[in-house]
């Protein structure tokens, strides 16, 4: 026993040093992805899939440290990842959908390309992780919490997503998660029947989209002066 977890640790600290998958097809090609951590294989050609997520999952649930985890494109649609420490993980094209990422840590983490939309983000640390072409809202641009009509909430995770994308640099992204804060904010102060408050957020959607709609302004001023030549 001590042996095998001296290799499955030794498999975690080569995280990133290339260990390649150990799949090789008929024609004797060897794949070129990198293993998953504690694992020989990448997530397409791993034989036990199931039974690799559930390991996961467990060592998440019971609080292990997963620093550094190797997990590109494993399927985690819905998993319960609550308060799980992935600082630094390499989840790039995973599939975390509608997984319950509550309290997690995700600081430093590369989420490039994943899936996320439905995913419960209340209170996920994402200092400094990469969200690069991740899909984090869904369809109808919204987050789990505002589909729900959970607007306060909703409110609070588009402001975390907002300050991550803009330390990251990715200023059209912020500016879009915090019109949609906004707008969360607006339908929760209507929902509350806070009627003053609403009323300002809703001409300052109306005229300028809270600023990250300039166009509406041009259309607004020249409404105006329609009006006012009549």
């Amino acid at each position: 026993m001590a042996k095998d977890r001296e290799e499955q640790e030794k498999k975690i600290s080569l995280v990133g040093a290339g260990l390649p998958c150990q799949f090789v097809d008929k024609e004797g090609k060897r794949c070129e992805i990198l293993a998953l951590s504690l694992a020989d294989y990448c997530w397409e050609h791993h034989p036990d899939k199931a039974g690799y997520r559930s390991e996961i999952l467990d060592r998440a649930q019971q609080g292990e440290n997963l620093e550094k985890f190797l997990l590109t494109y494993v399927d985690f649609s819905k998993a319960n990842l609550t308060r799980a420490n992935l600082q630094g993980v390499c989840l790039g094209h995973a599939d975390l959908r509608g997984a319950v990422l509550w309290h997690a840590d995700l600081r430093g983490a590369c989420l490039f390309e994943a899936k996320m939309a439905g995913a419960d983000l209340r209170s996920v640390s994402l200092q400094d992780a990469v969200l690069s072409r991740a899909t984090v809202y869904d369809e109808k641009g919204f987050i789990k919490q505002e589909r729900e009509k959970k607007f306060e909430e909703a409110s609070i995770v588009y402001r975390n997503l907002k300050n991550n994308y803009r330390e990251a640099g990715m200023y059209p992204e912020s500016g879009e998660a915090f019109y949609k804060e906004m707008r969360a904010k607006q339908k929760h102060h209507w929902k509350s029947k806070k009627i003053g408050r609403w009323t300002g957020l809703y001409l300052m959607n109306l005229i300028c989209g809270y600023g990250e709609r300039p166009w509406r302004v041009i259309l607004f001023s020249l409404g105006l002066i329609a009006f006012c030549a009549l």
